[in-house]
C-alpha cells in the first residue's frame, strides 16, 4: 500500500473487481476519450479488470439503460461514469443515475469537492460528483476532464475499491463477494475458467454466444519471426528480391489475413476492423525478419485472433517472396504480445522479446 504526500492512493489490489466505465459525451468518441481512457488504464494497472466500456450522449434515458444492464450483471462490481456532471443544459449525469441508488454516498462528492479546491479552487463548486449503491454494485460519477477522474480515482475511489484498505473499503459491500473468496467470484473474474469456451455441454464445437456481452474498444498486437539467411537479408536490404517489394506485398497480405481470420479459423466471429497496422523490422545480427500485426475494432470479442492470423500470413507471404534464395528459412515465435480491452483489461506478454 503507498500513499503521496497528496494522499495519492497507488496499490495493487489482492483481489480485483469487474469494473464497467461509462462516458458521458455528446462530442466525443471511444477513439478520443481520453478520460475513459485515463479510468481504464488506471483500473487495470491496479490489476483490476475492464468488464465494459461504452460511451454514450448526454441523454438520461440512454444512461439509465446502460447503467441498469450493468447493474443488472452480477458479475460487475463496480462502474465508473465520466461527464455530465455539470450546470449546462445538457449536463444531466446525477439526474441520470440518482434514482438507480438504493442508497447513496453522501461523503463522495463532499470529498471530491474539497480535494478539488486545492487543485482549481472554487470552481469546484460546479461539480456535481455523486455515488451510491444499486443491487450492491457501487456507481462513482465523475466530471468529464481527465484531472478530475485522476483526482477521484488516485485520492478516492483506488482505496476504496482495495479490499486491503482500512480501516474500511467498499468491497465487502459488493455482490457475491465473501471475504473476496466466492468461488463463483473467482470464476469470473479469472482470466481463464480452465475450460475450452468453444466446447458445449455434451463436448462438441460451438461458436461462443457473444449477444450479452456489451461494446468495448478492443485492440491486440501479435508479433512473428521469419529466421532467414544472410543472403535474404543483403537482397532485401538492396530491393534485389525478383518478385519485387517484398515488404510491400507482404503487409497487404497480413492485412487481408487479418480482415479475412473468420473464413480461416471456422469458430471465429466476423469482425468489422476498424484498424489495421503491419509493420517489419529486419534484424540482421538475429538473421530474421520480425513481423507485427495490430488490430483494433469496437466490439463485443477480442481481435487476438485477428492479429495472430495477419502476422502468420505476412510472414507466410515474405517466405513466398524470398524461397527461390533460402528454401530453408522457417518461422517461429508467433504469439500475443499485448491487448487492451475486454474483461481481462490491459495485458502485456512478458515473455515477447524486446522490440
Amino acid at each position: 500500500m503507498s500513499h503521496s504526500k497528496l494522499g495519492i492512493y497507488m496499490s495493487a489490489v489482492s483481489q480485483p473487481l469487474n469494473i464497467a466505465v461509462l462516458t458521458i459525451s455528446d462530442t466525443r468518441t471511444l477513439d478520443n476519450d481520453k478520460s475513459g481512457d485515463y479510468l481504464t488504464q488506471a483500473l487495470t494497472d491496479a490489476g483490476h479488470n475492464l468488464a465494459a466500456r461504452e460511451l454514450v450522449k448526454d441523454d438520461i434515458y440512454h444512461q439509465r439503460a446502460v447503467v441498469s444492464s450493468w447493474i443488472a450483471d452480477s458479475s460487475i462490481h463496480s462502474i465508473l461514469i465520466t461527464g455530465g456532471t455539470g450546470f449546462t443544459h445538457r449536463d444531466s449525469t446525477p439526474e441520470a443515475i440518482s434514482v438507480l441508488f438504493d442508497k447513496e454516498v453522501d461523503g463522495f462528492g463532499e470529498l471530491f469537492r474539497q480535494l478539488s479546491y486545492e487543485e482549481i479552487g472554487t470552481s469546484t463548486i460546479q461539480s456535481r460528483a455523486i455515488a451510491g449503491f444499486a443491487n450492491n454494485t457501487v456507481i462513482f460519477c465523475l466530471p468529464g476532464s481527465t484531472g478530475a477522474c485522476r483526482t477521484g480515482w488516485e485520492r478516492i475511489i483506488a482505496s476504496q475499491l482495495d479490499v486491503d484498505f482500512k480501516p474500511c473499503n467498499f468491497v465487502k459491500h459488493l455482490v457475491n463477494l465473501e471475504c473476496g473468496n466466492s468461488p463463483e467470484r473467482k470464476n469470473n473474474m479469472s482470466e481463464s475458467s480452465g475450460k475450452f469456451s468453444h466446447i458445449d455441454a455434451g463436448g462438441q464445437a460451438n461458436m461462443v454466444d457473444v449477444s450479452d456481452k456489451s461494446v468495448t474498444k478492443r485492440e491486440a498486437t501479435a508479433e512473428g519471426f521469419l529466421y532467414v539467411s544472410d543472403s535474404v537479408i543483403k537482397q532485401i536490404s538492396e530491393a534485389k528480391i525478383a518478385k519485387g517489394d517484398v515488404f510491400a506485398v507482404a503487409r497487404i497480405a497480413g492485412i487481408q489475413g487479418a480482415k479475412r481470420c473468420s473464413d480461416l479459423i471456422p469458430l471465429c466471429h466476423p469482425l468489422a476492423l476498424s484498424k489495421v497496422d503491419v509493420n517489419f523490422e529486419v534484424q540482421p545480427e538475429e538473421k530474421r525478419i520480425r513481423a507485427t500485426c495490430y488490430c483494433k475494432l469496437s466490439g463485443k470479442t477480442g481481435v487476438e485472433m485477428e492479429a495472430l492470423t495477419g502476422v502468420n500470413v505476412a510472414l507466410l507471404t515474405l517466405f513466398d517472396m524470398c524461397k527461390a534464395i533460402d528454401p530453408t528459412m522457417h518461422m517461429e515465435g508467433v504469439r500475443v504480445i499485448e491487448k487492451k480491452g475486454g474483461k481481462t483489461g490491459h495485458w502485456t506478454n512478458k515473455e515477447a522479446s524486446e522490440k
